[in-house]
């Protein structure tokens, strides 16, 4: 079983690089498919995202820009593999 790893200060305008936190976390990965599937990962971006939602709703002009869903894509997409 997994232990929960700590998430980094959220900076708004550079989220932390995932490859960059998975080693300091000790996250174990081979492949970009390992990394974006492990539930750590998940639960950092989540804990980050938690994190922005409550800032953007302490302003009046932001409250209601919230991510409510978000996805983690298991390979990589460029501009000839984007669908």
């Amino acid at each position: 079983m997994a232990t929960a790893a700590t998430s980094p200060p959220c900076d708004q305008h550079r989220p932390p690089a995932v490859g960059s936190w998975a080693e300091r976390n000790n996250v174990v990965y081979g492949l970009h498919q390992e990394l974006a599937g492990h539930p750590l990962v998940y639960d950092m971006i989540q804990q980050n995202i938690e994190e922005t939602n409550r800032s953007l709703a302490e302003d009046k002009v932001t409250a209601g820009a919230q991510v409510k869903r978000f996805l983690i894509l298991h390979r990589n997409s460029t501009p000839t593999t984007a669908r």
